[in-house]
């Protein structure tokens, strides 16, 4: 345990690193375009436990607001190479500062923009994330109803992806393996938190928890089986990163955890809400 210990504070340094990186590239090639950028998610929460971020497995989540009327790149017409330019420079510059990393922080990137127009999305709080450039204004959040309906929507809308993994997992191996996991670890780290979000006081405040604040909050609630697969997901994703996400059978596993929380949270919702 002690050895993860070391690992997670080499991981923390390493993201601290990469949204240092990413704020000078941002500063550079698009500080005339950008309101304001910030980080959220489990790469910037605190850490309890190794379940809280997982390398690789896990991402640095980026959102980007630009100006009115402001296109993300200089050139639309070549955006595709400045994409490439810019991916290209950040792997770089890690790299070269830093020398003894234990991984390149795997980021995404999203165009606030065009986020914010879709339905369903919900603004952080300001004070839950951790801003790199610009000062953002707190934008208008749903009520705590509001935010409970989207939460179970999410949950319910897993029914027709489940139904699509038993063709899509049946002819993988190797590497296209490693290609279902990210396919479904973005759905797999936010599901239970949108189940306890059902039965407890602020839901906002569920969303800031950690995911071994996540576990505890599932265990209190009688989620003892979803505690375990959560926290059996995020072990496993540990020995998969160790592996280099090369272990077939490893990801395989992984997957398995994966599609156990995501049906077990799918049926609690449903005996919730028949």
């Amino acid at each position: 345990m002690d050895d993860y210990l070391d690992y997670l504070s080499q991981a923390k340094q390493d993201v601290k690193s990469s949204l240092d990186i990413w704020t000078g590239i941002f500063n550079d090639c698009y500080k005339e375009k950008v309101d304001y950028i910030y980080c959220k998610g489990s790469a910037v929460k605190e850490w309890d436990s190794i379940i809280d971020y997982v390398p690789i497995l896990g991402d640095l989540d980026i959102h980007i607001k630009l100006h009115d009327g402001e296109s993300f790149f200089t050139d639309q017409e070549d955006a595709f190479f400045e994409s490439i330019e810019i991916s290209r420079k950040y792997e770089e510059q890690f790299c070269l500062q830093n020398k003894d990393y234990l991984h390149v922080p795997r980021t995404q990137i999203v165009n606030l923009n065009q986020l914010e127009n879709e339905e369903f999305f919900v603004y952080p709080r300001i004070k839950d994330v951790e801003i790199l450039i610009g000062k953002p204004k707190q934008n208008p959040i749903q009520s705590d109803s509001e935010i409970r309906t989207i939460d179970k929507n999410n949950i319910l809308e897993l029914k027709t992806h489940l139904l699509t993994l038993p063709m899509s997992a049946i002819d993988r191996s190797g590497l296209d393996l490693w290609t279902l996991v990210r396919r479904m670890s973005w759905r797999i780290s936010p599901t239970p938190v949108r189940l306890l979000t059902q039965f407890h006081d602020s839901p906002l405040d569920v969303w800031t928890f950690n995911r071994t604040e996540i576990c505890k909050e599932l265990e209190k609630r009688d989620f003892s089986t979803i505690y375990n697969l959560y926290t059996s997901y995020y072990e496993t994703g540990w020995k998969a990163f160790f592996e280099g996400f090369k272990v077939s059978n490893t990801l395989r596993e992984l997957l398995i955890l994966g599609y156990k929380v995501l049906k077990s949270c799918l049926k609690e919702i449903e005996k919730e809400f028949p």
